[in-house]
């Protein structure tokens, strides 16, 4: 698999921007092709490392490692995500919406690199002091409510499907991670 070039990222990364502000419009901007679905997963590049780093820096426990936090923050979001794509492929068959599977991962993986902007303001207004760890808990829950809804959005869209199927596609996301981190990992910090 080839890696995206920069305009492709771009172009992704401003279409997925477009979602956020509910401008369905967005996912013109991805490409559609195979070949720009499977070079979506390179937004991994970008999410997996951030969460990690975000997960090291409000760590609870201050004896563990960087790299013990970081590895396993690392390894949980990748079976997270694999886990994820590879149940939806099920769904979108099951509810005979498999003829837009490929739009919807694409527009997620890439809806992924806003989203993990989007954690990473209060984390870095935490790790600058700027906020203690009460306050920044508490924005990232209003942030976390907000990646709910965008992610609604995502699913809705890029599926095209009802509100109440987008929304069981994102409670789906939700507990597949919530199970995978309690199984594998850490718990969730937002």
């Amino acid at each position: 698999m080839a890696l995206p070039g920069p305009n492709e990222i771009v172009a992704s990364v401003f279409g997925a921007a477009r979602l956020l502000r509910g401008d369905a419009g967005g996912l013109k901007n991805f490409n559609l092709t195979e070949d720009g679905f499977w070079r979506s997963f390179a937004a991994m590049l970008f999410v997996v490392p951030v969460f990690a780093l975000a997960d090291f820096a409000l760590r609870q426990d201050p004896e563990m490692s960087a790299a013990a936090v970081v590895s396993r923050k690392a390894v949980n979001l990748t079976l997270q995500w694999v886990a994820f794509v590879a149940v939806m492929l099920a769904v979108t068959r099951a509810l005979k919406l498999s003829h837009n599977y490929m739009r919807f991962v694409t527009a997620y993986n890439w809806s992924s690199v806003i989203a993990v902007g989007l954690v990473l303001v209060p984390v870095l207004l935490y790790s600058l002091g700027v906020l203690g760890l009460q306050t920044t808990m508490f924005f990232g829950f209003f942030v976390f409510l907000g990646l709910v809804v965008y992610a609604w959005y995502v699913a809705r869209e890029a599926l095209d499907c009802s509100g109440f199927v987008a929304a069981g596609v994102v409670f789906l996301e939700y507990m597949m991670a919530v199970t995978i981190e309690q199984v594998f990992g850490l718990p969730q910090p937002l």
